[in-house]
Order: structure tokens, then C-alpha cells, then sequence
């Protein structure tokens, strides 16, 4: 198999001469793709309906009698000047009426009708002058699309269409004022055009918030639809997708698209668990689809550790079957002009070109023996549900903080056990894992609770806390003793619930235990014994009563109001477990062991893989990475022989600071 290397590349930049240059050095370097056009709109349109597409067929043309394929990128993303100045109505506007300016990229409105008009038109164009170019392989619409420091838009289209959304949703005011609870602060609405959209952490309101985040979300997703439409009209059998969508719901987006494409910037300093986040987060979004690594640095960590073939290879043992760097050359001038690059800053190749020759060399030679091989087949899942997510954080900064804290540890505790996490969404199918945690589900829908019933009654086990299932759809605090559509499955209700942080402000994050007096007196302590070991741990921001009915308690309150009391427990449901805990936050060490005592009720063994080592496997190739700056060691029941690397024999897996390995296991 052949893993494709791809790198960005700015044919608008250079003369003829120098993309014959470039191509030649590519070509000898093993470059399968090359990915341009991102930012070329000044370029293919200088003026309003003057198209200049010659110089982009024939960059198209050299790279292609090079053998490298072209990814044709929609430029949507940063607007020409004669646009932006002609039709101010196309920029983003923020809360106080100040334009976006011109100069930077993601200036421009999402909702606007005008640029809507000027993207399909330069989509449709690019569409049909290389339907028929051999030379094209894939498409990527716009370039990161949400990735701007003009967050959100108010203008007076965003407005209006926002209130056009909200009126085909709930029909009457009468019913959008009882669904959102507008009573509180003296809120009601009596007529359409007093709506309007919220930002975050403004404060109007959680419901409003929802909403508002909602519209967005549609909003930004069908601006990528609308142009990856408009290439299949011309181009049927198009593959397209998308690079770091961002801030809104991804699972919306890449439905509709063939390929999920990260972009990670790794660094020395980059954590084990924090790089492993970062690499699976794109691999659920399509299930089944290899993701693509559209933007990496070819040079991480360099001058101290070059670590280019240690993240090539952790990419590759992830899924990713094609890597793109950024960037070829230098900018001569712009924002990015001091990005790493493969060539030196005068354009020559040195040492990260001779570096990366090597290095697709290896793989070529490493891998060509073996057919395409499967993607990784983890044992946990990791549940991200964007929506649930809203209904948590969108009140007060601090739940966004709780939430991204609790989402990053939940999967440093599970990778740190050796059973690093799938990223799935709450739709996904549940059964081919045997452990699912959830992260504060906030909502939970009826049939949501059945497919759970159904995964844990036929052997699976769920873990999930603190205030899963309080809130409604529309992110009411429920009028019931939660979780919601969850109390038969968890097998308890919660009776009482205390928020002990202070809203609003940056909450605490829970210290780490200390077995002092004065450490208990100033924070809440669960304890108990888990397999037979003694733990303790503390709690922080919210902590939950809890009414057994059928499950059994595990762990207890040692202090606080809810002094012996349960916190977490176990209900047996049909031939699986389901386990809840009562906090929204826990130290690490406490979560750790208990996501590893869910893990030991699905039947996972200890797997023993040292702290800062990474194992992934794909077919019958076991991909190791060693983050740590020491040689780490261990034992493997496997039978195997080294393909990149010599770290293994004789039944060990011996590792060098920043080594990596592949071991095809027999």
C-alpha cells in the first residue's frame, strides 16, 4: 500500500519556471498530491466576472506530467478586495454594527445572499473547467471553514434570517416563548423582529443561546453544501471535503461529504494523550471513511527533535492514509510567511527536504509488500455530542471550561489505560464497542435511552455523570428528578443537586487528593474501594444526591452534606453494566481508576503499554509511539517482526525517546 503524500502549494505566487522547479522536486521526492487554490480568488477573478484560469490549468498540467494529482480547493474563504469594497454587505458585522474588514480571511457573512451568489458562481466556473482534467483528484471546499476572529455575525441578514428560521420552528411567539421560558428577566416576546441572534457568553439566555447556535450551525454547514453541490452538477463522481471545520456540530457538515480533513500542528512540547485527541477527533465523523491530514507542519519540534517521521507514522497508524504538509515554500509576504516549510526560505532544497525524501522512501518500501489495511477497530468509544454540549456550556464560561476539561481528561484516562477512545456522536452505532463514556450527556432523548437499554442489555458497558439528562431539548432545567429517560437503565433517580462553583466565573478545577484533615475541611471527598483497591478523589463545581433503586453503590461521599451517601454506582442491565457518577469534574488520578473499573466490568484486560506510548493497530500491523524522552520497555504476548524500526524481540517492545515502530504480528 501506498500512503499518499501530499504538500500545499501557492502556484499564484510563482512564474512558470519556478512551478517546473517545484514540481520536479516533489516528483523526486515521492509528492502523490498537491493541494492549491485556497486563497486564490484575487487571482482567478481580478475583477467582477474577469476569470483568469490559465495559469492554474497549467500549474494543473506541469504537476500532472509529473505524476502528481491535484486537490482543487474552492476559494471562499478570503473574498477579493474589488468584492469586499463593491459589496460591504457581504462582511461580517459584530454586536455593535463594526464591519469585518478587509485584509485577513473569513471576513465575510455566511447568511449573506450576495456572497452566496459570488461563491457558487467561482464554484460552478472552477467545477467546469476541470471536469474533464485528469489531473484532478479531489476537492476541498473553502479552507477551515469557522476559523475566523470574527466568531459570529449580526448583520441584518443574519437577523432576518435567523427570524425566518425561528418562525418556520416553533410557528407561533406564543410557543417560542414557552419553550424557551422566556419569563425570567422579563424576556417575553411580543413580535418577531425583537429577536435577535445571541453570542456567546452574552448572557441572554440559555434557550435564545441554543437557538441562536443552532442557526449558526445550519448556517455555516450549508455554506459548504451549497458549493460541494454545486461541483457534482458539473463533476458527479467529485470527491470532496473539508479541512478544521470549527466551532459547530462536524457530524452535520461531513454527512454530506465524502472525506473528514484534519489539520494538526504538533509541537515538541505536544502531550501524549493531547496529540492522540487531536488525531482521532476527524476519524469518527465518517464512519468507516479514512480521514485526511490536509494541514501538518513538516518539520514539529525541530531544532531540538524533528519529529516529521514520528507524527507520519502515528498518522498513518490512526487511519490517515493521506498527509498533506504545509507548506512547500515560503510566502514572500503575508500572515504566513514564517510557517515551516519542506524547502529552505530561498527555495532550495536542505536538510527537511533530505528528511522528507527519507522519509516517504521508508514507507514506500516499508509498506509496498501489503495491501490497503483496515481502519484501527478501538474497544472504547468516547461519545462528543455537539448539541448536548450547547445545552451544557452556552449559559456561563465556566461549563465550557468544566466540559472541555472533563471531555480532554475523560480521554487521557482512557488512552492512558491503552484503550484510547473511538470519537463518535450519540447517533453512532454503539454495539461494535464494549465500553461508550459520555460526558455529561445534558439531554437525553427517548430514543437515545433505547438504544442505550438496547447496547447494555445485550453486554455492553455505558459510563456517564454528573448532569446528564436534566435539561430538555431546548435546555429548560426538567421538572423531574433526572437523568431523563435514563432512571431504569442507571437504575437510580437524582434527588438533589448542588452547584457549589459560582456561575459566571472561571470555576476551580479539582485539586489532586491529599490524605490531610486540613485538605478534607476545604474540598469534597468521594471514597471506597474499586477491585479491591482503596481510592479517594475530589469533586468540584457540581455535586449530585443520588436515590437508589436498583443499582448498588460503589463509592460514597466521605464529607459534605451527602456524607455516605452514593456517588458512583453499578446496575446490572441484562447482560451489560450501566455506571453512574455524581460530578461534573473529578481529579485525574479518581477519574483514571474509575473509567479503569468500567473497563474491568467490560472485560478489558490491563493492557500493561507504559504511560506516553501509544499502540494502534490496523489489520495485522501494530503501529507503536513513544512520547516520552526515555527508552520505555514492555511485554507483548504478540508474535511479530519489525517492518519500520527494530523495536522488537523476543517477545519485547523496546522503545527510543520519540521512536516509533511498525510490527506486523503473525
Amino acid at each position: 500500500m501506498k500512503i499518499g503524500v501530499g504538500t500545499s502549494y501557492y502556484p499564484e505566487g510563482w512564474n512558470i519556471e519556478r512551478v517546473e522547479y517545484d514540481a520536479s522536486l516533489m516528483q523526486e521526492a515521492g509528492v502523490s498530491y498537491v493541494r492549491m487554490g485556497e486563497f486564490s480568488w484575487s487571482h482567478l477573478e481580478p475583477t467582477e466576472g474577469n476569470f483568469e484560469f490559465k495559469w492554474l490549468h497549467d500549474a494543473v498540467d506541469i504537476f500532472g506530467q509529473h505524476g502528481i494529482k491535484t486537490v482543487l480547493c474552492t476559494p471562499s474563504s478570503a473574498a477579493p478586495a474589488w468584492m469586499c469594497f463593491k459589496y460591504p454587505q457581504i462582511l461580517r458585522m459584530n454586536r455593535n454594527t463594526d464591519k469585518a474588514w478587509f485584509g485577513v480571511r473569513d471576513h465575510t457573512c455566511y447568511t449573506s445572499k450576495k456572497y452566496r451568489e459570488f461563491v457558487l458562481r467561482i464554484a460552478k466556473k472552477m467545477a467546469d473547467e476541470f471536469k474533464d482534467d485528469p489531473n484532478l483528484f479531489a476537492w476541498q471546499i473553502d479552507n477551515e471553514p469557522g476559523c475566523s476572529r470574527f466568531h459570529e455575525c449580526f448583520c441584518p441578514e443574519c437577523q432576518n434570517a435567523f427570524r425566518k428560521y425561528l418562525k418556520e420552528k416553533y410557528e407561533t411567539l406564543e410557543t417560542l416563548n414557552r419553550c424557551w421560558g422566556t419569563t425570567f428577566w422579563s424576556g417575553e416576546f411580543s413580535d418577531w423582529n425583537e429577536i435577535e441572534l445571541e453570542g456567546s457568553n452574552e448572557n441572554m439566555g440559555s434557550c435564545r443561546t441554543i437557538a441562536s447556535y443552532e442557526f449558526r450551525n445550519l448556517t455555516q454547514a450549508s455554506f459548504i453544501t451549497m458549493q460541494s453541490d454545486a461541483i457534482r452538477e458539473s463533476i458527479p463522481s467529485a470527491q470532496i471535503g473539508t479541512n478544521n471545520y470549527c466551532r459547530y456540530d462536524r457530524y452535520d457538515v461531513f454527512s454530506k461529504l465524502d472525506f473528514a480533513g484534519e489539520d494538526f500542528y504538533p509541537s515538541g512540547e505536544t502531550k501524549a494523550a493531547a496529540a492522540i485527541l487531536h488525531t482521532d477527533l476527524y476519524r469518527g465523523l465518517i464512519p468507516g471513511v479514512n480521514p485526511w491530514m490536509l494541514e501538518t507542519p513538516p518539520a514539529p519540534g525541530a531544532p531540538l527533535n524533528d519529529l516529521m517521521r514520528f507524527y507520519f507514522w502515528l498518522f498513518v497508524g490512526h487511519g490517515y492514509d493521506k498527509i498533506f504538509y504545509f507548506l512547500w515554500a515560503n510566502h514572500l509576504a503575508g500572515n504566513e510567511k514564517t510557517h515551516k516549510t519542506v524547502l529552505t526560505q530561498d527555495g532550495h532544497p536542505g536538510r527537511t527536504y533530505a528528511a522528507f525524501c527519507k522519509l516517504l522512501a521508508e514507507a514506500n518500501r516499508a509498506l509496498k509488500n501489503y495491501p490497503a489495511f483496515p481502519l484501527p477497530q478501538p474497544q472504547t468509544a468516547l461519545v462528543y455530542d455537539y448539541r448536548a454540549s450547547w445545552i451544557y456550556t452556552l449559559s456561563f464560561i465556566s461549563e465550557a471550561t468544566i466540559l472541555n476539561e472533563l471531555q480532554s481528561r475523560t480521554h487521557e484516562a482512557l488512552f492512558q489505560s491503552g484503550y484510547a477512545p473511538e470519537i463518535i456522536s450519540s447517533n453512532h452505532d454503539f454495539s461494535k464497542y464494549s465500553l461508550v463514556v459520555f460526558p455529561i450527556q445534558a439531554h437525553v432523548s427517548k430514543e437515545l435511552a433505547s438504544r442505550l437499554e438496547t447496547y447494555v442489555a445485550d453486554g455492553g458497558t455505558i459510563l456517564i455523570n454528573g448532569r446528564s439528562g436534566m435539561y430538555d431539548q431546548y435546555s429548560k432545567n426538567l421538572q423531574e428528578h433526572g437523568p431523563e429517560h435514563l432512571k431504569e437503565l442507571l437504575g437510580l433517580e437524582l434527588s438533589d443537586g448542588i452547584e457549589y462553583a459560582s456561575q459566571g466565573i472561571t470555576p476551580k478545577i479539582p485539586a489532586s487528593y491529599e490524605p490531610t484533615d486540613e485538605f478534607e475541611r476545604k474540598h469534597v471527598v468521594v471514597n471506597g474501594t474499586l477491585d479491591g483497591r482503596e481510592v479517594a478523589g475530589t469533586i468540584e463545581h457540581w455535586a449530585g444526591g443520588i436515590s437508589l433503586k436498583t443499582a448498588k453503590s460503589v463509592l460514597t461521599y466521605k464529607n459534605s452534606v451527602f456524607k455516605g451517601e452514593p456517588f458512583l454506582t453499578v446496575n446490572k442491565f441484562g447482560k451489560g453494566h450501566a455506571l453512574y457518577y455524581a460530578a461534573d469534574i473529578t481529579d485525574q488520578a479518581f477519574l483514571s481508576a474509575m473509567v479503569q473499573y468500567a473497563e474491568s466490568l467490560a472485560r478489558l484486560p490491563e493492557t500493561g503499554i507504559p504511560e506516553g506510548v501509544d499502540l494502534s493497530r490496523r489489520g495485522n500491523l501494530l503501529f507503536v509511539s513513544n512520547f516520552n524522552d526515555f527508552e520505555v520497555s514492555f511485554k507483548t504476548e504478540e508474535k511479530g517482526k519489525n517492518i519500520v524500526g527494530d523495536a522488537f524481540a523476543d517477545g519485547t517492545i523496546t522503545m527510543q525517546p520519540h521512536g516509533t515502530a511498525v510490527i506486523e504480528i503473525l
